[in-house]
C-alpha cells in the first residue's frame, strides 16, 4: 500500500525557496549602480561624456569616466588620467595665486588695480584687487565684448586682444562695490596682476607655488594654443542633426579659466582643504571668505568659490563652462565629501549632475527637496512698431566693441546682423527687444527718429550704438 507525504511538510520546502527570494527582492540598489544611472545618456561609445570623481574623507571612493576622450581615435575617458579644461573652476586657483602674493606682502587685496595695470581707464572710483575677487567691479565681461565684436570660440585671441577690449570701454556696469555681478574680466585682470607683481605668468606661478607641492603632475594652466597636454579629451558639441562636432578654442586668456587637470589632480587639491601643505589654513579660511558690498550685505560669492546651502548642508563649489567643455566642483565640507564632475560635450550638465550624486551618497542626512527649475516665459509674437518695421533698419556702431552691427527685415521679421551671424529681434516692449539673451533698447531722438541702442547682456551692460546708416 502506497505511502503519502503529509502535505504540511512542503511548507519548509517553500519556506526555504521564498524566503531567499524576498530577501533578495528587499536588498537596497547598490549605491553606485545608482550613480551610473545617472551618467547612463553619455556611457556609450560612440559618445563623449564626463569623469566622475566621489571622494570622502580624503580618499577617492568611487571613479569612472563616461563616453568617450576622442571619438576619432576612439579613446575612452580615463577617469585617473584624462585632462580636461575646466573652465571657471579654474578660478579658485587664480584667487589662491593672488592670495600667496598677499601674504608674501607683494599686494593688498584693497590695492587700485591701476597701481599694477596703469593702462586700466579710470572711472572715477578706484577699482580694488577685492573687487575683482569677488565680482563687484563693475567691469564689463571681456568675452562678452569679444564676442559681439564678432569673436568666435576657434578664432586665436591673445592677452592683448582681451586687455584692448577691456581697455576701450567708457563705462561700467555699475559703481565699484556697490552690487555683485559675475565677470571673467575680473579673474583674467588678477593674472595679469600675477605676471606684473611675481614676474612670471599665471601659470609658471601656480606651477611652482601651488600644483608642484600638492603633486598635481598632470595640472597646467594653458596659456599658448599650441601646447600638447598628454591625456587631454576632445571637446564636442552635439549638433542639430544629431551628430558631434568639434568645439575647441584658440583663445590664449588665463585667470578666468585655462586650467587643465583631472581628477586624480583635483583630489589632490581638495585634500589640501583639510590637510593643507599650500597656504595653510590661513589660505583656505581667506578662499572661502565671502565678499560684501558697500552696504555692507554679504555675498555667496568668496573667492573663487560659491558659498551656498544645499538641503540643509553648507555647500563649496564652482562651476566651469568654455568651449565644449563642462565642469562642477562640488564640497560638502561638513560630511568630508567631494563630488567633481568633468565634461567634453557642450550639452551636458555636470552641476546637475554631481547633485545628483550628492543625492544618492547622502540622502540619509540631506534635508527638504531641490527647487524646481523656473518654466521660462514665451516670447510674444512680433508686431509691427509704430512707423512700421522700417522706422529700425539700419546701421550701427560701437565705438567701445569697434563693431557694427545691422537691422535688416526678411520674410517678415526683424533680425539683428552681426559681423558672425544673425538673430531674431523679439518685441518685449516699447522700443525693446530681445535677441539670444540680450536685451536691446532703441535710442531716439529729438525728432523721434531712431538714432541708436543700448545692448544689456547682464555681464556687459549699457553697450552703445550708434546709427549710421539709415535704408529706404
Amino acid at each position: 500500500m502506497p505511502t503519502h507525504r503529509p502535505p504540511y511538510t512542503l511548507f519548509p520546502v517553500l519556506l526555504s525557496v521564498l524566503l531567499p527570494l524576498a530577501a533578495h527582492a528587499a536588498k537596497p540598489e547598490p549605491l553606485n549602480e545608482r550613480v551610473d544611472r545617472v551618467f547612463e545618456q553619455y556611457n556609450h561609445a560612440d559618445s563623449p561624456g564626463c569623469a566622475l570623481g566621489v571622494i570622502r574623507d580624503g580618499r577617492m571612493v568611487y571613479q569612472k569616466g563616461y563616453g568617450q576622450a576622442s571619438l576619432e581615435y576612439g579613446l575612452p575617458i580615463r577617469p585617473e588620467r584624462t585632462v580636461f579644461d575646466i573652465g571657471s573652476t579654474s578660478k579658485q586657483f587664480t584667487a589662491a595665486a593672488i592670495l600667496l602674493l598677499a601674504r608674501d606682502g607683494k599686494l593688498a587685496l584693497d590695492d587700485d588695480i591701476r597701481k599694477f595695470l596703469p593702462a586700466m581707464p579710470d572711472y572715477g572710483t578706484p577699482i580694488t584687487v577685492r573687487h575683482l575677487l569677488h565680482h563687484t567691479s563693475g567691469l564689463r565681461d571681456y568675452l562678452v565684448l569679444l564676442t559681439m565684436a564678432g569673436f568666435n570660440d576657434e578664432d586665436y585671441t591673445t592677452d592683448a586682444d582681451a586687455l584692448t577690449a577691456i581697455q576701450r570701454q567708457k563705462g561700467l556696469n555699475f559703481k565699484p562695490g556697490s552690487e555683485h555681478r559675475y565677470s571673467n574680466t575680473g579673474y583674467f585682470l588678477l593674472g595679469q596682476i600675477v605676471r606684473q607683481v611675481s614676474g612670471k605668468t599665471l601659470g609658471e606661478f601656480s606651477r611652482e607655488r601651488i600644483f608642484e607641492p600638492l603633486g598635481m603632475k598632470e595640472t597646467r594652466i594653458l596659456e599658448n594654443h599650441r601646447t600638447v597636454f598628454p591625456q587631454r579629451a576632445t571637446a564636442y558639441l552635439l549638433r542639430p542633426d544629431g551628430s558631434f562636432g568639434v568645439n575647441m578654442s584658440d583663445w590664449e586668456q588665463a585667470g578666468d579659466g585655462a586650467v587643465q587637470t583631472n581628477l586624480t589632480d583635483l583630489a589632490k587639491w581638495d585634500a589640501n582643504f583639510y590637510a593643507p601643505k599650500v597656504g595653510g589654513a590661513w589660505l583656505n579660511e581667506q578662499l572661502q571668505q565671502a565678499g560684501r558690498l558697500n552696504d555692507g550685505s554679504s555675498l555667496q560669492y568668496a573667492r573663487g568659490l560659491m558659498l551656498e546651502e544645499y538641503r540643509g548642508q553648507r555647500m563649496v563649489s564652482h562651476a566651469g563652462a568654455f568651449a565644449g567643455y563642462r565642469s562642477q566642483m562640488v564640497r560638502i565640507p561638513a560630511q568630508r565629501m567631494t563630488v567633481a564632475v568633468l565634461c567634453n560635450l557642450a550639452q551636458a550638465r555636470p552641476a546637475k549632475m554631481a547633485l545628483d550624486v550628492v543625492d544618492i551618497y547622502l540622502e540619509s542626512v540631506l534635508t527638504g527637496s531641490r527647487e524646481p527649475a523656473k518654466a521660462r516665459a514665451k516670447p510674444e509674437p512680433f508686431t509691427p512698431p509704430a512707423g512700421g518695421e522700417g522706422a529700425f533698419l539700419g546701421r550701427y556702431h560701437s565705438p567701445e566693441l569697434q563693431a557694427t552691427w545691422e537691422v535688416q527685415l526678411k520674410d517678415g521679421q526683424l533680425l539683428m546682423r552681426t559681423a558672425r551671424d544673425e538673430a531674431q529681434l523679439v518685441p518685449s516692449g516699447q522700443d525693446t527687444f530681445t535677441a539670444r539673451g540680450a536685451t536691446i533698447r532703441m535710442q531716439r531722438d529729438a525728432a523721434n527718429a531712431v538714432s541708436g541702442f543700448v545692448v544689456d547682456t547682464g555681464r556687459a551692460n549699457g553697450m552703445k550704438f550708434e546709427r549710421k546708416i539709415k535704408d529706404s
